[in-house]
């Protein structure tokens, strides 16, 4: 039984995700009328910063730091990234943004991909430490995850509502 928790629980943290990213996408295209592909490259930069801060490299550049400093490199460099192809594409109008903000997102794809010692290629990462598992049960973490997820994407649900009918 705790196997078929742990399943569903895992497709509902990843669910989460995934929601979490498409409440961003609502943001841009559903409120300001950008429509931006390149979202998801920039999602890509702030998970990668935060895995490439807190792994312990052996095979990647790992730096092995702790988990609210991945935290505070996933914001600091997707900030970054978001600025750095935001300066040049605003200025450009309706498919041409998308066009290019697409570009940015397969050139961040392609990039991690292709380049073996940043984070492995195709292969990725594996065998990454857990954040909260030592307080937790292995059989309950999966679970602990999953709410944590579900408590995040309601706040930000609820904050992109506020923003959405705010003067």
């Amino acid at each position: 039984m705790i196997g078929w928790i742990s399943f569903f629980a895992g497709i509902v943290a990843l669910a989460g995700l995934y929601a979490m990213l498409c409440i961003a996408l609502n943001i841009e295209s559903g409120f300001l009328g950008l429509w931006d592909l390149g979202i998801v490259g920039i999602f890509a930069v702030g998970a990668y910063a935060y895995t490439l801060t807190t792994v312990v490299g052996t095979e990647t550049i790992g730096l092995g730091l702790p988990m609210w400093v991945g935290f505070l490199a996933a914001g600091i460099v997707s900030g970054i990234a978001a600025f750095l192809i935001g300066l040049p594409s605003l200025r450009l109008q309706k498919e041409y943004f998308l066009i290019a903000t697409f570009a940015f997102a397969e050139v961040i794809r392609q990039f991690f991909v292709n380049e073996k010692w940043v984070a492995n290629g195709n292969i990725g990462f594996y065998g990454l430490d857990r954040p909260f598992e030592s307080y937790l049960s292995s059989k309950m973490y999966l679970v602990f995850f999953a709410l944590l997820i579900l408590i995040i994407l309601f706040l930000l649900y609820v904050l992109a509502q506020k923003w959405a009918v705010s003067p």
